[in-house]
């Protein structure tokens, strides 16, 4: 797993607040977000998985999702890193 603290759970808003801001990204892929964090050691990589739907009251930026697997090591650029989180979901 990642040396990155990535969050077990969080929302994709969460994720952006802490995580995503600056050159990273919270992307929505169907049923998954990719999460990007740019750091000092490089761009970081996630796949979260939703765990709650949209409902009225609520938008898919606030629902719950669970970390899926984070990668071991640094990208050098935020196109690698969420090239990898797409080969991760296949």
């Amino acid at each position: 797993m990642s040396k990155y603290p990535w969050d077990e759970s969080a929302t994709m808003q969460g994720l952006w607040d802490i995580h995503c801001i600056g050159a990273g990204a919270a992307l929505k892929y169907g049923d998954y977000v990719l999460a990007i964090a740019d750091t000092y050691n490089g761009f970081e990589a996630a796949v979260y998985k939703f765990t709650h739907e949209e409902e009225d009251d609520t938008v898919f930026w606030e629902c719950g999702m669970k970390l899926i697997t984070a990668a071991t090591n640094p990208f050098p650029d935020g196109g690698h890193a969420v090239e990898w989180c797409l080969k991760q979901l296949g």
